[in-house]
Formats: C-alpha cells, sequence, structure tokens
C-alpha cells in the first residue's frame, strides 16, 4: 500500500517534563503561564526549543531557567533556597518620595550558636514572629539598647520601627510603629536621638526626646539622609547623603543643628556611615571598591585606610571603643573566599594589633561596645534568627 503524499498527517508528539520542587509545593510557571504547583507534568510541543521555566513560593527565593525540552531531562528538580527571617537581609533602597524599597538578599544562617573559646556568647534579644529581624542599634549609658526592628503585619507590609529593650530584657517596648524609622543614635548632650524617618513623604532626619518620647523634625530635603552621626560635644552632624535620582556612590554631609534656622547641610567628603571616636578628635568612614574602613581627622584631614584589605576582603560596621583607642568591626578576613560570612574583629585606632572576636559560620556584624567597653554586642543570624549576642573581651 503506498502512501499519498498530499493527504500525509504529520503528527507531533509532546514532550512529557515532570517538574518537582524542593521543598515540594512550589508555584510553576512555564512561560509566564501558571501551570501547576510541583510536582507538575508539563506537556511541551516537540517542536518547541526554548522554553522559560519559574518556581515561586512564599519566603523562598524565585527561580528562573531557560531550557531546550528536546535535550531536557524528563525531569528537573528545583531547589528553593529558604529566606526565613535568619537566611535573608534586606538592603534598603531609596526613593525620592513615598515609601522605600526593601531587597531581599540571601544569606545563609547558622544553626550552631557556639564559638570555639571557653566564654560563650550570651543571646541579647528574643524577637517574635511578626518581627523579622533586627537592623542596626545603639547601646545607650544605662545598658539599654535602642534598635531598628524589621516587622511585618498581616498583610506582609513591612516597616522599619525603633524599639527599646531595657538592661537585661531581651523582649522589646516600641518606641514607634507604622514608619520606615530606623539609623537610630544618641545625640551630643544624651538627652535624645537622631534618627532617619520617612513620616514626611522622604527619609529626612528626625529627632525624639528620650524622656518624653516626643519627635521633631530636624531637617528635611531633596536628599536621603541616612546614618546621622552627631560630634561629642558639639551641635554638628555627619551624615550619609543619597541622591535618589541618581543613586550614585553616597557622600558625608555635614549640618549644624544648633537652631531652626540653622544653614542647609553641605558636602564634605566621599565616603558612607561616619562615626566619631568619642573624644571627637578623629572619625571613621566606610568606602566601596573595595569596601574598606578609613580614619580621618575631626576636620577632614590625614584619611587612612586602616582595615586590613587583600583581593575579595570587605570591612563594615566600624565602631569606637568608649576611650576612643580602638575599633571594631565586620569582616571576612579570616574567609575571604566567602562573601556570605562575617566575623567581628579588633583593631587599634591606627590599624595595628588585630584581633578576632567571633569565629562562626553566621554572618555577624553591627559591633558596638558596652559603655564599659569590657563586652561587644554583635548583630547575628547565628541560630537561624537576626539577634543581637553579647560576647566579653578578655
Amino acid at each position: 500500500m503506498e502512501l499519498d503524499s498530499e493527504k500525509a498527517i504529520t503528527v507531533i508528539l509532546n514532550r512529557s517534563i515532570t517538574v518537582s520542587s524542593d521543598p515540594a509545593g512550589a508555584n510553576i510557571l512555564l512561560d509566564g503561564n501558571p501551570v501547576g504547583t510541583a510536582p507538575v507534568t508539563l506537556q511541551i510541543p516537540a517542536d518547541k526549543t526554548s522554553c522559560v521555566l519559574v518556581a515561586e513560593m512564599k519566603n523562598h527565593s524565585r527561580y528562573e531557567t531557560t531550557f531546550n525540552p528536546q535535550t531536557s531531562r524528563d525531569e528537573i528538580v528545583v531547589a528553593l533556597q529558604d529566606l526565613g527571617p535568619g537566611n535573608t537581609t534586606w538592603i534598603l533602597q531609596p526613593a525620592k518620595y513615598g515609601r522605600p524599597k526593601l531587597i531581599p538578599k540571601l544569606l545563609p544562617a547558622s544553626e550552631d550558636t557556639r564559638e570555639p573559646r571557653k566564654q560563650q556568647p550570651e543571646q541579647v534579644t528574643s524577637l517574635d514572629k511578626t518581627q523579622l529581624q533586627i537592623i542596626d542599634f545603639i547601646i545607650l549609658d544605662d545598658s539599654s539598647i535602642v534598635a531598628t526592628v524589621l516587622s511585618q503585619d498581616k498583610n506582609d507590609s513591612m516597616n522599619l520601627e525603633l524599639v527599646q529593650f531595657p538592661s537585661g530584657q531581651k523582649t522589646p517596648e516600641a518606641l514607634t510603629n507604622g514608619n520606615f524609622d530606623f539609623n537610630p543614635v544618641l545625640s551630643a548632650d544624651g538627652k535624645s536621638l537622631y534618627f532617619t524617618s520617612n513620616r514626611t513623604g522622604r527619609l529626612d532626619l528626625w529627632s525624639m526626646e528620650l524622656a518624653t518620647k516626643k519627635m521633631a523634625l530636624v531637617h528635611s530635603s531633596d536628599i536621603v539622609i541616612l546614618n546621622p552621626a552627631p560630634r561629642p560635644n558639639t551641635q554638628t552632624i555627619l551624615f550619609t547623603a543619597i541622591n535618589p535620582a541618581k543613586l550614585n556612590e553616597p557622600q558625608i554631609w555635614t549640618y549644624n543643628a544648633n537652631s531652626k534656622n540653622a544653614a542647609p547641610p553641605e558636602y564634605f567628603l566621599d565616603g558612607a556611615e561616619p562615626k566619631w571616636a568619642p573624644n571627637a578628635k578623629q572619625f571613621t568612614i566606610v568606602k566601596n571598591n573595595p569596601t574598606q574602613i578609613w580614619r580621618l581627622e575631626f576636620d577632614g584631614s590625614l584619611p587612612t585606610k586602616i582595615s586590613p584589605g587583600t583581593k575579595g576582603v570587605f570591612a563594615i560596621s566600624p565602631t569606637w571603643s568608649p576611650d576612643s583607642k580602638r575599633i571594631a568591626f565586620a569582616t571576612n578576613l579570616a574567609t575571604p573566599e566567602k562573601q556570605d560570612q562575617a566575623d567581628i574583629w579588633i583593631m587599634d585606632a591606627d590599624g595595628k594589633n588585630l584581633r578576632q572576636i567571633t569565629t562562626n559560620p553566621a554572618f555577624d556584624d553591627k559591633p558596638a561596645f558596652t559603655p564599659d567597653g569590657n563586652h561587644i554586642v554583635f548583630r547575628s543570624n547565628r541560630g537561624k534568627y537576626w539577634n543581637l549576642w553579647k560576647i566579653p573581651l578578655n
């Protein structure tokens, strides 16, 4: 029997590919169209040579890949990273107006909370389920802690709120709520807090009296104001300034807050995260490319890189000891091949006598000396949650 070529029928068989996810239950999309939850079997025309596969799951990383169904395996297993509280850090992306964006970044947590030393760190805080992590903090003279906490409400809306942990208390008391309030710092006279807030629709400088909790707008402008740093015994405030329209490299600006009619802030130098020594004679900043710590005189002169800098090493979060002789900071100096791990180190103010304080697979950062200078409090995602820990220096 001969087949009439004019009446021949072309049969195209679908290619069956099963997509599974770890953990199971991820929402699967093929070329932008939902096809079900994993595990799911895809029916793809045999003549198709390119497909985009996406897997999504709440509190997990998003997976996306382009593949050729003609050469693909019969089963694709998609592994999603847990973006739970301890495995995620959040990068604030400023906006000219309105609420800033919080961009999640994977930062694997460590289940182990221990240190390879006799004296173990003490957990200082314990957050509830709505409080995802501590962003930054300061220690007051009475050893209480004021911190920025990233919280999530029942509608999954995120806020940055100021809280206070009374000395010896692991659960916080609210100072602010419903806004983006962060970067708290103690005023030069010790009676107020300065902090960044979006209460006016942009990120401005605000103050709060510690005794009355009364808040006031200190300065508002088109630039984003971050990391305020009052110079001890003066009305001068340094801060990180960012132009949200350009999102260029951060700069340090200076502002005199002695009156309501104070002159506008002025550009001082390039860098970020200014921190004054308690004696007001010097300050540190962080510069990028590579991310390292620099020390300067009070007038911005004699810039000197003091953190150890080799390929792959970053140094962040500098803070001064109460006697202005030492600086604590976070770095991956011990593990330069890993950008998702950091430990706490200390050094003399001139960069000498480096000493590693913490050794843990977690990400330890934001160190602060206790008022007596005998301990360091730091932020860490050890134990799979972001909390504050305290470790002795002896």
